[in-house]
């Protein structure tokens, strides 16, 4: 007979990991790396099993960051960045979102609008529903951008928390180009996780990806969300689906959710 103790060492060893639930020590974990937080080196085509398997065993939150230059770069942010895992924290429980992140990119638009002598219209910018269109692919992070073959190796880190608002705090991310700065994410993390089931899977020094599990129920609220996404991630339309409405649309068919900043 198979014990409930006796299956689930049965079942993590399947997985890839020891009957004490942790990586073995050949499973790819580095022993040193840019994060002060464990990391495994994975190929890219694996990459999202084995962050499956990282999650599933509750050690901690894992988030891919990409091959090992793309890593460093996210590593880097909190030192760029400073502050605290508690002041990031601390500053998203104030920050309103996400209607604070959209008014100020409202501001942005018409400031960009007026530069041109025009005045910003966001009917222009919704577009029409489109007859059809694809969901998301997952893990582009894990992939080349130019040939979209996986990476031959990529990292993982886990940060030591179950909570990914509190995970990306910890790594202090954002605040470059058009990035949003660090309580912007853990806002977004947090909000979205209550209301959509969304689980951010890859951070990179310029991409975001997640799944969720519950996806807008009709065009209405799939619009608004849009707009909400459109103003996290400018770049997902404007260079990108073009319009709100061709981001809505695949956020009804889509259980992958993809930012990028350029």
């Amino acid at each position: 007979m198979v014990t409930r103790r006796s299956g689930l060492a049965l079942l993590l060893s399947i997985l890839g990991f020891g009957a004490s639930g942790r990586a073995r020590a050949d499973d790819g974990r580095l022993a040193s790396s840019p994060f002060p937080y464990p990391v495994w080196k994975v190929a890219g085509a694996d990459a999202l099993a084995t962050w499956g398997r990282l999650k599933a065993v509750g050690d901690g939150y894992p988030f891919i960051v990409g091959p090992p230059d793309s890593a460093e770069l996210v590593a880097e942010a909190a030192e760029l960045n400073g502050g605290t895992t508690a002041s990031v924290l601390a500053a998203a429980a104030v920050l309103n979102f996400p209607r604070a992140m959209m008014d100020r990119h409202i501001v942005e638009l018409r400031e960009a609008a007026a530069e041109f002598g025009e005045t910003y219209d966001e009917t222009s910018r919704v577009g029409t529903w489109p007859a059809r269109v694809n969901p998301n692919r997952a893990g582009e992070l894990t992939r080349d951008v130019l040939t979209g073959d996986p990476h031959p190796e990529v990292l993982i880190v886990v940060l030591p928390t179950p909570d990914p608002a509190e995970a990306i705090a910890m790594l202090r991310y954002g605040g470059w180009n058009a990035c949003p700065p660090p309580e912007v994410h853990a806002a977004a993390f947090r909000s979205w996780g209550e209301r959509f089931g969304f689980e951010p899977v890859c951070v990179g020094p310029d991409i975001v990806e997640g799944r969720v599990t519950r996806r807008p129920a009709d065009r209405e609220s799939a619009l608004a969300l849009a707009r909400e996404l459109f103003a996290y991630s400018p770049d997902i339309v404007d260079q990108g689906t073009d319009d709100i409405a061709t981001l809505a649309a695949i956020l009804m068919v889509s259980d992958w959710w993809f930012f990028w900043w350029d």
